[in-house]
């Protein structure tokens, strides 16, 4: 367990625009230094190799790469400095060095040191995921004391992929202890997947093999894919991350994995420290969605979003089954502890620049925006639009919530959605927007539907919205689609639903109400909420 901070005085005072969650100022309990999370050891110290690459697209630097990291942790460990060929030739762009690297497997008492005028590409191979260096990746027993940095300053990485489909990461961690990553400039192209991504080892669900005591400190990533971005967590405990900016995307997103979970819920993540975290033209700074897991304590410190759809998100939890497993079902609706705060956030909306999504569209009012953002041409990242801001925060852990998930036979239905939980956010700077908008684009979903008109506008362009956001549907071609009511019961059921052909869902025959829509692909699946009015 890591150290806790004390204060000896507490100031403690009303929050302006505060709903239930969003009351009293709270202090933080999580240390914020980064030696009580990482230690740089006497091993990772022991001696320094300085290793020159070639620069060339071949598996080569890899190999050489991976054989000194054998090497000297056999050896007990130390240091690698990576250094940038001295030839001059076509591999020199803007200053920098290309170095191909792939697999880069971390080992015991490990400091990798890569110099600053130094690019890593990602070295495409075949199959879904393509990592460049990997934490505790695929052995039982824990990876210690590994570290990876920026030497003289921060080191680039331009991450790419085979195609839409693969995923592309700068670093997995999985079953690490005592680990940092710092200084780096991640350049992105709107790949599928977070740039780090913390999860469990090999996909099993073991606490006690999560990435644990480590300290992520100043990254800064561009052209981040509206689903991803910086950082995604499924699992990890003890962990501080500082100084994150992100130009689109999330830059940090606690999220739990739906489909990895057992019949208890028990807990993934905890102990989670941040402080100064950024994003401009993307959907959040801060997203946390724990899916079916109470999940543990978060602590957010100066979070920034400019030119984005929200400061921050808190999705709502939802019921459901283990989706990957035999249909064990989940009676759980997902929290985090209590405790959790985000404070001291700046929201700096702008009428453009904005990464929304489909769901985002009921957040608008109904004067024309709507079709504005219907007629807007879906970005680069196939999954949003560039438009205009939404709000200071996506409260729909609060906002909106449903109970009782039940099918027909009153049993747990796979994946409806929506739970509540509690979080505080609090001490939040909105700039240029009235204090009545920003109150009403605060506390969340539903308390806007009933702003819109009853002429049915809402309903069409809600369901136009789930024809945009579910293109990635549209490549898989075809999708069983469930529609829920407002207290869980299955009211549709559609097989092989063509998206690619109908490009909405058909809530004809439906109640004037409120839906929650499940789509699930086969690979995975997704949730929206629809209005028919």
């Amino acid at each position: 367990m890591i150290k806790k901070i004390q204060f000896k005085n507490l100031f403690v005072a009303f929050v302006l625009l505060c709903s239930v969650q969003f009351g009293f100022s709270q202090a933080f309990t999580l240390s914020t230094t980064p030696n009580d999370y990482f230690t740089l050891t006497s091993g990772m110290r022991r001696t320094t190799f300085r290793i020159r690459l070639t620069g060339n697209n071949d598996a080569v630097d890899s190999q050489r790469l991976n054989f000194e990291i054998r090497r000297l942790s056999g050896l007990g460990g130390g240091t690698i400095e990576v250094l940038a060929a001295n030839i001059d030739n076509d591999t020199f762009v803007s200053g920098r060095k290309n170095i191909y690297l792939a697999n880069i497997n971390m080992l015991d008492n490990i400091r990798i040191r890569i110099q600053s005028n130094i690019r890593i590409i990602t070295r495409l191979l075949p199959g879904f995921r393509n990592n460049i260096f990997m934490f505790g990746n695929g052995s039982a027993t824990a990876l210690r004391n590994v570290s990876v940095e920026g030497m003289g300053g921060r080191f680039a990485v331009n991450i790419r992929a085979n195609n839409s489909t693969t995923q592309a990461t700068l670093a997995r961690f999985g079953n690490v202890t005592n680990f940092r990553l710092r200084n780096v400039i991640i350049n992105d192209a709107n790949t599928l997947f977070a740039s780090l991504f913390f999860s469990f080892e090999g996909g099993e669900r073991n606490f006690n093999r999560v990435p644990r005591n480590g300290f992520i400190n100043n990254v800064r990533q561009t052209s981040a894919r509206a689903g991803f971005g910086i950082t995604q967590m499924v699992a990890g405990r003890d962990i501080l991350f500082t100084n994150l900016n992100g130009t689109g995307g999330v830059s940090l997103r606690i999220e739990s994995d739906g489909r990895i979970v057992s019949s208890d819920s028990s807990m993934t993540i905890n102990n989670i420290a941040a402080r100064n975290v950024r994003v401009s033209n993307g959907q959040a700074a801060v997203l946390l969605s724990p899916h079916r897991v109470n999940q543990g304590l978060v602590e957010v410190g100066g979070v920034r979003a400019d030119a984005s759809a929200f400061g921050v998100v808190l999705a709502p939890g939802f019921r459901g089954v283990n989706v990957e497993a035999t249909g064990t079902a989940v009676a759980n609706s997902g929290s985090f502890n209590s405790n959790s705060i985000i404070r001291n956030i700046t929201v700096n909306p702008q009428a453009t620049g904005a990464q929304v999504t489909g769901r985002m569209i009921a957040f608008f009012r109904c004067n024309g925006r709507q079709d504005n953002l219907l007629n807007t041409p879906i970005s680069p990242d196939g999954e949003s639009r560039i438009f205009r801001s939404v709000g200071a925060i996506d409260n729909r852990a609060n906002s909106a919530c449903v109970t009782n998930i039940t099918d027909n036979n009153g049993n747990p239905t796979q994946g409806a959605p929506l739970m509540c939980y509690s979080v505080r956010v609090q001490n939040i700077t909105f700039n240029n927007r009235s204090r009545a908008e920003h109150q009403t684009n605060f506390i969340g979903f539903r308390e806007l539907l009933r702003a819109c008109p009853t002429n049915g506008s809402v309903a069409n362009n809600l369901e136009k919205a789930v024809g945009f956001e579910f293109n990635e549907v549209e490549s898989v071609g075809t999708a069983q689609v469930d529609v829920f009511n407002t207290t869980g019961q299955l009211v549709k059921h559609i097989n092989n639903y063509n998206f690619s052909e109908k490009g909405n869902v058909d809530l004809s025959g439906l109640s004037v109400g409120v839906y929650f829509v499940n789509i699930n692909t086969g690979e995975k699946i997704i949730q929206r909420k629809m209005v028919k009015q």
